[in-house]
């Protein structure tokens, strides 16, 4: 949706254009079902994953990049380590998750919640907010809204990143578990065809130990969603490396936190999906985030998500993209609300 939109599954922001594969949903990678707790069963899935490439950006991925601001690598078991692509991932999306620099606008409603809150600190004199040590938290029904310029040169940095946050009354675990299941995409993405788990790297997000075949802690697997936009003629398509960690926290007070990061993969090394037939619009998201954290609100157990989207949108007028990813990632989040409100 989609940065999905959640789950990553951020279906309906406006994202580049490719053409797709006909074959969704026939030639998918069969993956033994396992328990998500373990590791074991992934090695079937492997052997068929072998057989197809895929390929992921590392413009901003220092550890990758050689100076190539368009280059992609392949993401494969054989090839550069699977879990260093999904470590230097990782850092990028807590980094930009946790950023609560002046460079994050907040867009115009979101400014006015902010200016009418008295300013409050704690005993060092630091600003902190009515959900804990952040002065920018949500709080009851709200859902805030920010923008920002992308903070690397290279591909895609012209494109707007997009930033949302709000409250949902249900736990951090039970909303990494709603985010991870592919089979519950449609309860909060109304527009979805549906999602399908292509290749597991690792099973399991909340197993502190990491998978020893890819020596990846938390879940890692590549998923195909469509959706039906309203006014597109036709299927949007992503198809994404996902990943999932649980966090450290700092002590028990402080309860579960999780983080997701997402990003485009493709077939082919120059960034295009194969195109055998014109089924669906392929789109591409350069970086999908979400980092929840569980909160007290009101005697509850609640849960905070910051949402953090980047697509790519060449032909459509930047500040257009900018104006339907706002309202994407404000009804991302209320969407998800409304999944626990029933």
């Amino acid at each position: 949706k989609n940065a999905n939109r959640s789950y990553i599954d951020m279906d309906d922001t406006p994202l580049r254009s490719n053409a797709a594969k006909s074959s969704y949903g026939n030639d998918s990678i069969e993956t033994p079902s396992t328990a998500a707790s373990t590791h074991a069963g992934l090695e079937d899935g492997r052997q068929l994953f072998r057989r197809q490439q895929s390929y992921i950006r590392s413009h901003d991925l220092a550890s990758f990049n050689r100076g190539n601001t368009t280059s992609l690598i392949p993401l494969s078991e054989e090839g550069p380590g699977v879990s260093d692509v999904v470590n230097a991932l990782f850092e990028i999306g807590l980094e930009s998750a946790m950023d609560n620099s002046d460079r994050w606008v907040p867009e115009r409603t979101t400014a006015k919640i902010l200016n009418q809150r008295p300013q409050q600190l704690d005993n060092d004199g630091h600003s902190i907010g009515p959900m804990g040590p952040w002065p920018n938290a949500a709080r009851g029904d709200e859902v805030l809204v920010w923008t920002a310029q992308c903070g690397h040169d290279g591909y895609g940095s012209e494109y707007p990143m997009v930033r949302a946050r709000g409250l949902l009354p249900t736990s951090a675990r039970d909303m990494i578990d709603l985010l991870l299941d592919s089979e519950r995409v449609k309860e909060y993405n109304k527009m979805s065809l549906g999602r399908e788990n292509e290749h597991f790297f690792a099973k399991g997000v909340h197993n502190p130990s990491k998978c020893p075949k890819t020596n990846i802690q938390g879940e890692a697997k590549i998923v195909r969603s469509r959706s039906q936009p309203p006014v597109v003629r036709k299927p949007v398509e992503l198809r994404l490396f996902l990943h999932a960690r649980r966090l450290d926290s700092e002590n028990d007070d402080e309860g579960s936190k999780y983080l997701t990061i997402a990003r485009s993969v493709w077939e082919n090394e120059d960034g295009t999906a194969d195109a055998q037939a014109a089924e669906a619009t392929r789109c591409e998201m350069l970086l999908s985030v979400n980092l929840i954290r569980d909160v007290s609100y009101r005697g509850e157990k609640w849960c905070e998500i910051t949402s953090l989207t980047h697509g790519v949108s060449p032909g459509i007028p930047i500040f257009i993209a900018r104006k339907a990813a706002l309202m994407a990632a404000e009804k991302y989040i209320r969407d998800i609300r409304s999944v626990f409100e029933k």
